[in-house]
C-alpha cells in the first residue's frame, strides 16, 4: 500500500505538466480555508477539490495501463460518492480491458440514460465494445454522438477518430473488392487525425503502428514507421500487452528474434491470457 500511495504522489507531481483524461483547467489555486479559485468566483470545498485530483490520478493510471491501481482508485472515489459518472466510467474501461464486457455494459448504459447520453467517455467505450462485437453500424452511430457533441476536449475526439479507422479497416477486411477500394482509403486519415490530436495516447499510437504493420505498402503500410509508432505505444504505457505483442510481430517481421521474444515474453508475464497474445502464438 506504501509503494502505491508513493506512486501516486510521484503522478500527481507529473500531473502538473501532463493533460489528464479530465481537466482541472489551468487556474492559479489558492489553498485558504475555503480554498477559493483565484480569477473568478468559483469556490471549490477541499473535499470536492480531493475527488478531483483523486480522478485525475486515476485517470492518468489508466492513460499509462495501471489498471489495478486506477481501479483502486476509482473503487474508493465510489465508496464515497457511488453515482460518480467519471469514476463509474473508469471503472466500466477497466472492465472491457479485462473482457468483462457485460458488466461494463450495465455501467456505460446507467451512465449514459442518466446523462441523456452526453458522457463522452461512455459513448467511445461502448462504441470500441459495439466494433469489436462487429456491430460497425452501432459503433458509428456512438462515434457520430461524440463528435457531434459540445464542448468535445481533444482526447474524446481522437478516441472517436480512432475507431472510425478501425471500423474502416474492418470493413476493408470482411468486404468484397469494392468495399476494399472504398475503405481501405479512408484507414490511415482517421488514425492520422486521432494522432495529429492525441499523440501521447498510447491506443492511438497502438492503432497507427497496427495500420503500418498490417497494411500492404500501396496504401501505406511501413514496417520501420510500425516499429517507431509501437515503441512509442509501449513508451507511455510499458504494461500496455497489445503494443508488447505488436511491436513483438513488427519485430520478428523485420527478423530481429531477440527482440521478438523481448516483448513476446514481456506480454506472456503481463497478461499471459490476452487475446492477441494468444493469436501471435498461433501463427508462430
Amino acid at each position: 500500500m506504501r509503494k502505491i500511495l508513493t506512486e501516486i504522489l510521484i503522478i500527481l507531481c507529473v500531473f502538473v505538466v501532463l493533460d489528464s483524461w479530465v481537466s482541472l483547467k489551468e487556474e492559479c489555486v489558492e489553498f485558504s480555508e475555503n480554498c477559493s479559485v483565484s480569477g473568478n468566483a468559483k469556490i471549490i470545498k477541499p473535499k470536492e477539490l480531493a475527488e478531483r485530483v483523486s480522478l485525475n490520478t486515476g485517470f492518468l493510471l489508466l492513460k499509462y495501463r495501471r489498471d489495478n491501481e486506477a481501479m483502486e482508485v476509482f473503487e474508493n472515489i465510489l465508496s464515497a460518492q457511488s453515482d460518480d459518472h467519471n469514476a463509474l466510467w473508469g471503472k466500466a474501461e477497466i472492465l472491457r480491458r479485462k473482457n468483462k464486457i457485460k458488466e461494463a455494459e450495465i455501467i456505460l448504459n446507467d451512465i449514459l440514460s442518466k446523462t441523456k447520453e452526453r458522457h463522452l467517455g461512455s459513448l467511445n467505450t461502448l462504441a470500441y465494445i459495439k466494433y469489436d462485437n462487429n456491430d460497425l453500424k452501432g459503433a458509428v452511430a456512438l462515434v457520430n454522438k461524440v463528435l457531434n457533441l459540445q464542448p468535445l476536449d481533444n482526447q474524446n475526439k481522437a478516441l472517436a477518430f480512432m475507431v472510425l479507422g478501425a471500423v474502416n479497416s474492418k470493413r476493408a477486411a470482411k468486404g468484397g473488392l469494392m468495399s476494399k477500394v472504398v475503405n481501405m482509403g479512408k484507414i490511415k486519415p482517421y488514425f492520422l487525425k486521432a494522432k495529429e490530436l492525441a499523440p501521447d495516447l498510447p491506443e492511438v499510437r497502438l492503432s497507427m503502428g497496427t495500420f503500418y504493420l498490417l497494411a500492404p505498402a500501396i496504401i501505406g503500410g511501413n514496417l520501420d514507421k510500425a516499429i517507431e509508432e509501437l515503441e512509442t505505444a509501449v513508451g507511455i504505457a510499458p504494461e500496455f500487452v497489445t503494443a508488447c505483442v505488436r511491436l513483438a510481430q513488427a519485430y520478428k517481421k523485420k527478423g530481429m528474434q531477440d527482440r521478438y521474444n523481448y516483448y513476446i515474453s514481456k506480454a506472456r508475464e503481463l497478461e499471459p491470457e490476452n487475446g492477441f497474445l494468444r493469436e501471435a502464438l498461433k501463427g508462430k
